[in-house]
Protein backbone atom coordinates (compact mmCIF):
# COMPACT_ATOMS: atom_id res chain seq x y z
CA UNK A 1 0.00 0.00 0.00
CA UNK A 2 1.26 3.52 -1.27
CA UNK A 3 0.55 7.33 0.27
CA UNK A 4 1.77 9.37 -2.18
CA UNK A 5 2.10 12.72 -3.61
CA UNK A 6 2.78 14.57 -6.40
CA UNK A 7 5.96 17.16 -5.89
CA UNK A 8 7.20 18.34 -9.42
CA UNK A 9 8.13 15.47 -11.61
CA UNK A 10 8.25 13.21 -8.74
CA UNK A 11 5.94 11.34 -6.34
CA UNK A 12 6.97 10.98 -3.10
CA UNK A 13 5.57 8.86 -0.05
CA UNK A 14 5.61 6.43 2.58
CA UNK A 15 5.12 1.93 0.97
CA UNK A 16 4.01 0.08 3.66
CA UNK A 17 5.82 -2.95 2.88
CA UNK A 18 4.41 -5.86 3.97
CA UNK A 19 6.20 -9.14 5.08
CA UNK A 20 5.95 -12.58 3.83
CA UNK A 21 3.64 -13.54 6.28
CA UNK A 22 1.55 -10.35 5.41
CA UNK A 23 0.91 -9.65 9.50
CA UNK A 24 3.80 -6.90 9.93
CA UNK A 25 5.23 -3.78 7.81
CA UNK A 26 7.64 -1.84 7.37
CA UNK A 27 6.82 1.96 6.40
CA UNK A 28 9.43 3.03 3.66
CA UNK A 29 9.83 6.87 2.33
CA UNK A 30 10.51 7.17 -1.03
CA UNK A 31 10.98 8.48 -3.95
CA UNK A 32 9.54 8.03 -7.71
CA UNK A 33 11.09 10.01 -10.96
CA UNK A 34 8.49 10.42 -13.39
CA UNK A 35 10.69 11.61 -16.17
CA UNK A 36 12.45 8.57 -16.60
CA UNK A 37 9.65 5.88 -18.08
CA UNK A 38 9.30 2.85 -16.03
CA UNK A 39 6.88 -0.08 -15.72
CA UNK A 40 6.50 0.25 -11.33
CA UNK A 41 6.80 2.90 -8.69
CA UNK A 42 10.47 2.72 -7.74
CA UNK A 43 11.47 3.09 -4.13
CA UNK A 44 14.14 5.78 -4.99
CA UNK A 45 15.78 7.08 -2.33
CA UNK A 46 13.99 4.33 0.26
CA UNK A 47 14.71 5.12 3.77
CA UNK A 48 13.16 2.46 5.94
CA UNK A 49 11.10 3.67 9.55
CA UNK A 50 14.19 3.04 11.93
CA UNK A 51 14.19 3.74 15.74
CA UNK A 52 17.41 2.40 17.09
CA UNK A 53 20.74 2.04 15.22
CA UNK A 54 19.41 2.60 12.09
CA UNK A 55 17.66 -0.68 11.98
CA UNK A 56 14.38 -0.91 9.94
CA UNK A 57 11.05 -0.68 12.49
CA UNK A 58 8.81 -3.38 11.58
CA UNK A 59 4.89 -3.09 12.95
CA UNK A 60 2.92 -5.82 13.41
CA UNK A 61 -0.66 -5.61 12.40
CA UNK A 62 -2.34 -6.28 15.87
CA UNK A 63 -0.32 -3.16 17.11
CA UNK A 64 -1.21 -1.00 14.52
CA UNK A 65 -3.78 0.83 15.72
CA UNK A 66 -1.63 1.82 19.19
CA UNK A 67 1.65 2.29 16.80
CA UNK A 68 1.23 4.31 13.71
CA UNK A 69 0.58 7.60 14.90
CA UNK A 70 4.12 7.37 16.37
CA UNK A 71 5.48 5.74 13.40
CA UNK A 72 4.23 8.58 11.26
CA UNK A 73 5.74 11.37 13.51
CA UNK A 74 8.71 9.64 13.74
CA UNK A 75 8.72 8.78 9.66
CA UNK A 76 7.88 12.81 9.07
CA UNK A 77 11.30 13.64 11.22
CA UNK A 78 13.22 10.83 9.24
CA UNK A 79 11.87 11.25 5.83
CA UNK A 80 14.51 13.38 2.89
CA UNK A 81 11.08 15.76 1.97
CA UNK A 82 8.19 17.14 3.62
CA UNK A 83 4.99 15.23 4.09
CA UNK A 84 3.35 18.32 3.45
CA UNK A 85 3.43 22.29 1.96
CA UNK A 86 5.42 23.18 -0.89
CA UNK A 87 8.81 21.07 -2.00
CA UNK A 88 11.83 23.15 -2.40
CA UNK A 89 13.53 22.07 -5.39
CA UNK A 90 16.88 22.43 -3.85
CA UNK A 91 16.03 20.16 -1.22
CA UNK A 92 15.38 17.46 -4.01
CA UNK A 93 18.94 17.49 -5.32
CA UNK A 94 20.22 18.11 -1.56
CA UNK A 95 18.56 14.59 -0.88
CA UNK A 96 19.57 13.27 -4.16
CA UNK A 97 23.19 14.34 -3.30
CA UNK A 98 23.10 12.85 0.24
CA UNK A 99 21.81 9.71 -1.37
CA UNK A 100 24.83 9.30 -3.31
CA UNK A 101 27.56 9.10 -0.27
CA UNK A 102 26.14 6.82 0.93
CA UNK A 103 28.12 3.22 0.44
CA UNK A 104 25.87 0.70 -1.38
CA UNK A 105 25.68 3.49 -3.97
CA UNK A 106 28.90 2.79 -5.87
CA UNK A 107 27.44 2.73 -9.54
CA UNK A 108 24.58 5.37 -9.26
CA UNK A 109 23.22 5.92 -13.00
CA UNK A 110 19.86 5.93 -11.91
CA UNK A 111 20.30 8.71 -9.25
CA UNK A 112 22.45 10.57 -11.94
CA UNK A 113 19.79 10.44 -14.33
CA UNK A 114 17.55 11.44 -11.89
CA UNK A 115 18.83 15.02 -10.53
CA UNK A 116 19.42 15.65 -14.65
CA UNK A 117 16.14 14.76 -15.84
CA UNK A 118 14.66 17.15 -12.39
CA UNK A 119 16.69 19.64 -13.57
CA UNK A 120 15.56 19.71 -16.93
CA UNK A 121 11.98 19.51 -15.73
CA UNK A 122 12.54 22.33 -13.37
CA UNK A 123 13.97 24.70 -16.51
CA UNK A 124 17.21 24.53 -15.91
CA UNK A 125 19.23 23.39 -18.29
CA UNK A 126 22.76 24.97 -17.45
CA UNK A 127 22.66 23.28 -14.15
CA UNK A 128 21.37 20.01 -16.45
CA UNK A 129 24.21 20.71 -18.40
CA UNK A 130 27.27 20.76 -15.27
CA UNK A 131 25.91 18.29 -13.82
CA UNK A 132 25.70 15.72 -16.52
CA UNK A 133 29.60 16.85 -17.16
CA UNK A 134 30.34 15.87 -13.44
CA UNK A 135 28.21 12.84 -13.76
CA UNK A 136 30.06 11.77 -16.86
CA UNK A 137 33.37 12.49 -15.96
CA UNK A 138 32.48 10.24 -12.72
CA UNK A 139 30.90 7.34 -14.90
CA UNK A 140 34.01 7.28 -17.46
CA UNK A 141 35.47 6.38 -13.97
CA UNK A 142 33.99 3.32 -13.35
CA UNK A 143 35.87 -0.21 -13.76
CA UNK A 144 35.56 -2.22 -16.52
CA UNK A 145 32.96 -4.28 -14.91
CA UNK A 146 29.70 -5.98 -16.42
CA UNK A 147 26.56 -4.47 -15.58
CA UNK A 148 27.24 -1.23 -15.02
CA UNK A 149 28.02 0.33 -17.95
CA UNK A 150 25.15 2.33 -19.54
CA UNK A 151 23.14 0.86 -22.04
CA UNK A 152 24.65 1.97 -25.10
CA UNK A 153 28.22 2.54 -23.70
CA UNK A 154 29.16 6.17 -21.52
CA UNK A 155 28.43 7.94 -25.15
CA UNK A 156 25.34 6.74 -25.89
CA UNK A 157 23.99 7.49 -22.42
CA UNK A 158 25.56 10.69 -22.52
CA UNK A 159 24.32 11.34 -26.08
CA UNK A 160 20.95 10.75 -24.83
CA UNK A 161 20.78 13.01 -21.95
CA UNK A 162 22.24 15.77 -23.87
CA UNK A 163 19.23 15.59 -26.53
CA UNK A 164 17.05 16.26 -23.49
CA UNK A 165 19.11 19.04 -22.54
CA UNK A 166 18.18 20.33 -26.21
CA UNK A 167 14.98 19.11 -26.01
CA UNK A 168 13.72 19.28 -22.48
CA UNK A 169 10.01 19.31 -23.55
CA UNK A 170 10.64 15.66 -23.90
CA UNK A 171 11.22 15.36 -20.16
CA UNK A 172 7.69 17.39 -19.54
CA UNK A 173 6.23 14.98 -22.16
CA UNK A 174 7.09 12.16 -20.45
CA UNK A 175 6.16 12.93 -16.79
CA UNK A 176 3.08 13.41 -18.15
CA UNK A 177 2.84 10.61 -20.03
CA UNK A 178 4.01 8.84 -16.71
CA UNK A 179 1.05 10.54 -14.87
CA UNK A 180 -1.52 8.44 -16.95
CA UNK A 181 0.40 5.47 -17.54
CA UNK A 182 0.50 5.18 -13.46
CA UNK A 183 -2.89 6.36 -12.87
CA UNK A 184 -1.39 9.52 -10.77
CA UNK A 185 -4.16 11.96 -11.99
CA UNK A 186 -5.97 11.79 -8.85
CA UNK A 187 -3.07 12.17 -6.24
CA UNK A 188 -2.55 15.35 -3.87
CA UNK A 189 0.03 17.85 -6.04
CA UNK A 190 2.04 20.31 -3.88
CA UNK A 191 3.61 23.20 -5.03
CA UNK A 192 7.10 22.85 -6.56
CA UNK A 193 9.79 25.77 -5.69
CA UNK A 194 12.96 26.28 -8.00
Amino acid sequence: MWLLRRNGPLISGVCLNRDSGNDAYCPIFHVHNLANPFTAVTLTLGKPLSLRNDVPETILAKFHEGRYLEAARQMREQAFLPFSGPVYLETVICAYRDYLKRPLERYPLLLYEDIVTILLWSGLETRATQALNEFVSRVKAWPDLPNIEPEGGVEGWERRFRDLIVHPEKVRACVESEIVTHKLQNLPVSDWII
